[in-house]
C-alpha cells in the first residue's frame, strides 16, 4: 500500500525519527519508517527497497550520527532513482557526508534545531501536501464516521427502556456504517485507482537491464553483510550466526560456530568500528565483500565476507575469512 513519505535515518536518531514520524501521521500524512514497517521475516533491504518504491516523498533525518551511516546514502540514492522528492531534516547543524551531499546538495532543508523543531514539522508537513502525488492511496481510503440515530424513541417508554432502545438503534447504525465501508474498500477501484501503484514510476526511472539487476543485487549483499558484522562485533553471536546460509548453518552448528567467535573475541578483543570497503561478483548469485575492521590500540584486521542470494532477495554468510590483525 502506498505511503506518502519514506523517513530514513540513522539508528541513534531514531526517537527523533519516530516523533516525525508521529507528528505527520496526526497530520494525515502516511509514513514508511523502519522497522515499524518491515514485516515479520522479511528480507530488511529488500523490504527497504519496496518501501522506498512505495513512497512519494523521501525524508532524511540529517545529524552527526550520518556522517557514519552509508545506508542513508544507500537509501537516498534509490530514491534518486526513483525521482522522489528529497526533504533534509536537519537536527543539528552539520553537513552531510560526501556521500550523501551528492543527492541533498539541490534538495530543500529544513533546520530543526536551535529551538526550531516544531516549526520545521509544521514546514515539513507542508511542503509534503504540496507534492503532486500527496495523498498517497493509503490516505483516501477513509472510514465514515457512525451514524448517529436521530429517532425518538415511542412516548411514554419508561426510562430504562429508552436508553435500551438508543443503544440498540446506535449499535445498529455502527455496525450498518462497518459493513458498508467494508464491503467499499473490497470492491474494484475505478479506472483511475486500477493502474499498477509502482509500475509507472518504475518504468521511466529505475535502472534497466542488467546494470540495474547487478546494482540491486550488489546493495541487498551489502545490507546482508552490515547487518551480520553489526551483530557479530557487538557480541550478538547468535543473532550473527542466523544470518549465515542454510547450507552454512548445516555445516557448522550454532554451538561450534560461537565458540569460535569468543576465541577472536578473546584474542583480538571486540572491533570499535568496520567498514565494507567493496562488494564484488564472485559468481553467478554470490558475492566477496571486503572489510576492514579497527581494533583498540589502532590494530587492523581485513576480511573477506563470503556471500550467497538463497533465495530471491535473500542473502546469507557463507563465510567470513580474517587475517589477523598487524
Amino acid at each position: 500500500m502506498a505511503r506518502d513519505v519514506f523517513i530514513s535515518y540513522q539508528s541513534d536518531d531514531k526517537e527523533c525519527a519516530n516523533r516525525v514520524c508521529e507528528a505527520l501521521e496526526r497530520q494525515n500524512i502516511s509514513c514508511w519508517i523502519a522497522p515499524r514497517d518491515i514485516p515479520v521475516g522479511s528480507e530488511w533491504a529488500a523490504a527497504i527497497v519496496e518501501g522506498i518504491q512505495r513512497c512519494h516523498s523521501f525524508v532524511v533525518i540529517l545529524s552527526s550520527h550520518s556522517s557514519s551511516a552509508r545506508q542513508i546514502s544507500r537509501e537516498a540514492e534509490l530514491a534518486d532513482d526513483q525521482k522522489l522528492p528529497i526533504f533534509t531534516f536537519r537536527i543539528e547543524d552539520v553537513e552531510p557526508p560526501p556521500g550523501l551531499l551528492y543527492f541533498l546538495s539541490n534538495v530543500q532543508w529544513l533546520d530543526a534545531f536551535d529551538g526550531r523543531f516544531e516549526t520545521s514539522l509544521a514546514r515539513l508537513a507542508e511542503v509534503v501536501r504540496k507534492n503532486a502525488a500527496y495523498p498517497a492511496q493509503v490516505t483516501k481510503l477513509r472510514v465514515p464516521p457512525p451514524a448517529v440515530s436521530t429517532v425518538a424513541p415511542p412516548i411514554g417508554l419508561p426510562t430504562g427502556r429508552k436508553t435500551a432502545t438508543l443503544r440498540i438503534v446506535a449499535i445498529a447504525a455502527i455496525c450498518l456504517a462497518i459493513a458498508l465501508t467494508s464491503l467499499w474498500m473490497r470492491r474494484p477501484h475505478d479506472a483511475v485507482h486500477q493502474s499498477p501503484r509502482f509500475q509507472p514510476r518504475r518504468i521511466d526511472t529505475r535502472p534497466s537491464g542488467s546494470d540495474g539487476l547487478a546494482k540491486a543485487a550488489e546493495s541487498a549483499a551489502r545490507a546482508a553483510a552490515e547487518r551480520f558484522l553489526n551483530y557479530r562485533d557487538s557480541g550478538d553471536f547468535q543473532a550473527a550466526w542466523r544470518e549465515l546460509t542454510a547450507q552454512t548453518r548445516a555445516r557448522v552448528p550454532e554451538e561450534r560456530w560461537i565458540r569460535s567467535a569468543e576465541q577472536r573475541k578473546e584474542q583480538y578483543g571486540q572491533p570499535s568500528s568496520h567498514t565494507i570497503e567493496s562488494c564484488t561478483p564472485a559468481a553467478e548469485g554470490m558475492f566477496n565483500c571486503a572489510v576492514s575492521s579497527t581494533y583498540r590500540q589502532n590494530l587492523t584486521l581485513q576480511e573477506t565476507l563470503v556471500l550467497a542470494e538463497e533465495r530471491s532477495g535473500r542473502w546469507g554468510i557463507v563465510s567470513d575469512k580474517r587475517i589477523p590483525p598487524k
